[in-house]
């Protein structure tokens, strides 16, 4: 990667956390709607805790450790894609809050919750395509996949939902429901604008270490994987060629895999219009 393509992929990252930040910090904190991941968490924790720590220093506190956490059974490797997250995310977000231009544009919440939405989207999906993540339930999602072989994104959304429902103790339902909302549209966003209308990707991986990358796509990942014989075009002798199709919110976390077990793989990727039919296998869980 060339100078110019790394500081792209850096900025890339930090304005999908500084637009992150602001749907928090210029909206979502300030109308009082339940809200998800971490944020849901300290709003939780302030309502029951309210003499301890400010939302923020509970932000910070479970940013921390779920990276740690992360660390212990994930890898450096796979949470250092979370530092940029955890040393921006509450500090702009207290920032936004703080110095909040958009008081008057409040009183309308509908189209506040729209924009905020948009923010969050817009910003996960930079952040998520500059090969970077954020420090929230997707890490309990990981460690759940890697253990329990159960679908990391579903895990996720989960434990979101639990968040958002248990904040209904003490807000109104309609701060709850604007919760959903503003998290339903970033969802949607998110999709979009990492799939662009499609459904999912066409990944070939061109690396003489076909056995490790089986293990960890097949075995670890329950991808199924296919093979292609084909002819390296400098030496002219046989290669194979592997490919799977997977849902474009695994592509990055496959890419990461993939060049952990071989960082002089190549890999291209096609985009899929449609996936559908085919059969489980006895221990495939997470297709």
């Amino acid at each position: 990667m060339t100078h110019t393509k790394e500081w792209s992929v850096c900025l890339e990252i930090l304005v999908g956390n500084l637009l992150i930040a602001a749907g928090y910090g210029f909206f979502l904190l300030p109308l009082g709607f339940a809200a998800g991941n971490v944020v849901g968490l300290a709003q939780i924790a302030v309502h029951f805790m309210p003499d301890t720590l400010s939302i923020f220093g509970w932000i910070i506190l479970f940013d921390l450790l779920l990276f740690c956490v992360g660390w212990l059974y994930l890898g450096f490797s796979e949470v250092k894609k979370r530092m940029l997250h955890c040393l921006i995310f509450p500090f702009a977000t207290f920032a936004f809050l703080k110095w909040n231009f958009f008081g008057e544009m409040l009183h309308d919440v509908h189209f506040c919750a729209i924009i905020c939405g948009a923010l969050l989207g817009i910003g996960n999906g930079l952040v998520v395509r500059g090969g970077a993540a954020m420090c929230d339930f997707d890490i309990i999602g990981e460690i759940c996949n890697k253990k329990l072989g159960l679908p990391w994104f579903h895990v996720a959304m989960v434990l979101d939902f639990l968040v958002v429902v248990a904040q209904g103790a003490w807000l109104s339902m309609l701060e709850v429901a604007y919760g959903f909302f503003v998290f339903t549209e970033l969802g949607t966003i998110y999709h979009e604008f990492l799939a662009r209308g499609k459904e999912g990707g066409r990944m070939y991986i061109f690396s003489d270490h076909h056995g490790a990358l089986q293990e960890v796509l097949s075995k670890d990942m329950h991808l199924r994987l296919a093979y292609f014989n084909a002819e390296d075009g400098w030496e002219r002798k046989p290669v194979q060629v592997m490919m799977a199709v997977m849902p474009f919110h695994e592509i990055e976390r496959v890419k990461r895999r993939v060049h952990k077990t071989d960082p002089d793989a190549v890999i291209v990727m096609d985009t899929v219009n449609s996936i559908d039919g085919g059969k489980k296998r006895k221990n495939e869980k997470n297709l």
